[in-house]
């Protein structure tokens, strides 16, 4: 696997990955959010995809970097839905850590998603700050979570 910058060549493929997770991971009316996400790019933003040993794209996330509050945020995280419990949220998590943590001025990592995958980056490092239940849509609730650099806490590699 390869951890690559998004171009917008990759948009189709980063909607169908959006697409596979949906309604499991995603609602419908996020898609149109996202794809604008993805057609609006710019700095603080930073987006990835993975790609597979044939060069297709298996999965997608973002970074967002506010140095000045010494923060980063993992943003629009998903990997193809028939590909989940195969590793490729790790790498594709641990390779956005170890891109943050390049930057000395980040102290914490945050990120927002639901109770359908809190578990996962829990087991990256994370922790629950708080959960707002139906704080995405009716029945997803909305966990914000947080892992601190430089405690060893994170160091999945």
């Amino acid at each position: 696997m390869k951890l690559c910058e998004y171009t917008p060549a990759d948009e189709q493929d980063c909607l169908a990955i959006f697409d596979s997770n949906t309604p499991a991971f995603f609602v419908p009316q996020e898609c149109e959010t996202f794809q604008g996400f993805l057609r609006g790019l710019a700095a603080p933003y930073a987006y990835f995809v993975v790609r597979d040993e044939s060069g297709t794209v298996v999965a997608c996330g973002g970074i967002k970097l506010e140095l000045s509050n010494r923060v980063a945020k993992l943003r629009w995280d998903m990997v193809t839905g028939v590909l989940h419990g195969r590793k490729i949220g790790t790498f594709l998590t641990s390779s956005r850590l170890a891109l943050i943590r390049q930057s000395v001025e980040i102290q914490t990592v945050r990120l927002h998603t639901s109770q359908y995958s809190y578990k996962f980056y829990e087991k990256m490092g994370f922790d629950t700050l708080h959960i707002t239940p139906d704080g995405i849509v009716p029945g997803m609730d909305e966990y914000a979570m947080e892992l601190m650099l430089g405690e060893g806490k994170g160091d999945t590699m």
